[in-house]
């Protein structure tokens, strides 16, 4: 028996209970912990055994991986929480931790029982995964394009062609910082910056622009000469839209409305969540790609994998599956990967053997990995 707390009841965290029951059956044992009543309400009792309407770990004293589908705050309480109870536990966080925050936390659990792997989902997690596989085959590396993201089947009608794939409150069209590498150099861009076209097969022609590079990145010995781009993958016409709203005022988040007390841009996105609802006639796919050139015993090479993701049921879109198959695969794995406590990436527990076993459980799990790394 396998016990699990889920900490945080929205879409992703929802969505694990249900492939951890779909994938291990009363084999598990799910508390789901989540201080909004309305979330825990919506989840079946055959999905979650236990539901603890706060964020409290109750005294996990039988729970053997924590996951964390809240914010990074809750992921560092928690985090905190087992430290100073002295918990032999496995947390996993599915939010991007924050900088800042990265050197106290890592010394502090150096010398606790408890091991933290973050950011575990997509992406941040399975790229940087599946990059770092990539990697391992090259000598030198000269160049490298990631590309993820996920669509909505058919394209839908409204100006951003796009429909919401998770969360309850925000849109993905922050405008915010992004990275790229430059003959080794990481380098600050606009996110939604160079927007280029970029054709799926059997999907269609899609955009991209900058977006998703971690900044540890920039400090991987294999990229220290290479061109390293990660990009974002929507439906042609999404960046442009997300810029004029800009230059509208639209998204502004520094004043807020005296009578909703709310940012200009909370009030756009609220205005546009009944447009961005996906419906139940649609479909969601979610993509990732990596490419990689360099070369291999003095060889040139091109290595290339492709995924796709798709919807298993109303609650399992594309984006939850593709997000809570990497932390249950780190599950099932944790025993033999034996590592002492403290603070994990993802790319760090992944290798050799274990990503083969990774590409298998991805395909059996439900995501169809169209072409794997050809050395």
């Amino acid at each position: 028996m396998r016990y699990i707390d889920i900490v945080g009841a929205g879409s992703m965290g929802s969505a694990l209970a249900l492939l951890l029951r779909k994938q291990w059956g009363k084999q598990c044992y799910i508390r789901m912990i989540d201080p909004e009543e309305t979330a825990l309400a919506s989840i079946p009792l055959d999905i979650a055994d236990e539901k603890i309407f706060r964020f409290s770990l109750d005294k996990p004293i039988r729970t053997e991986f924590v996951v964390c589908a809240a914010s990074w705050s809750v992921t560092k309480e928690i985090a905190s929480y087992l430290v100073a109870m002295d918990y032999d536990k496995v947390l996993f966080s599915l939010s991007r931790p924050i900088e800042n925050d990265l050197e106290l936390l890592t010394g502090v659990l150096s010398n606790s029982k408890m091991k933290l792997v973050a950011p575990l989902g997509i992406e941040p997690g399975l790229t940087e995964i599946l990059l770092e596989k990539a990697l391992s085959y090259f000598d030198e590396v000269f160049s490298a394009k990631l590309y993820c993201g996920g669509i909505i089947l058919p394209t839908p009608d409204n100006p951003l062609r796009y429909k919401r794939l998770f969360g309850r409150e925000y849109l993905p069209f922050t405008l915010k910082p992004a990275y790229k590498i430059v003959s080794g150099i990481l380098c600050q861009v606009s996110r939604f910056s160079d927007v280029q076209p970029y054709v799926w097969q059997g999907i269609g022609c899609l955009e991209s622009w900058h977006d998703g590079m971690q900044k540890r990145l920039g400090l991987h010995t294999k990229l220290q000469q290479a061109d390293v781009e990660q990009r974002t993958l929507r439906w042609s016409g999404y960046a442009n839209v997300v810029l004029l709203l800009n230059q509208l005022g639209l998204m502004d988040e520094k004043n807020k409305d005296p009578k909703t007390k709310m940012t200009v841009k909370e009030n756009t996105e609220r205005a546009m969540a009944t447009l961005l609802s996906k419906t139940e006639q649609e479909i969601s796919k979610t993509l990732l790609s990596i490419e990689v050139r360099g070369k291999i015993k003095g060889n040139l090479k091109t290595l290339h994998l492709s995924a796709e993701f798709s919807d298993l049921s109303k609650i399992l879109s594309s984006m939850a599956v593709a997000t809570c198959l990497p932390v249950i695969y780190f599950m099932t794995m944790m025993d033999k990967l034996q590592i002492a406590s403290g603070f994990y990436y993802p790319e760090e527990l992944i290798c050799g053997e274990h990503m083969d076993y990774l590409l298998t459980f991805l395909n059996l799990a439900g995501g169809a990995i169209k072409e794997k790394f050809v050395p």
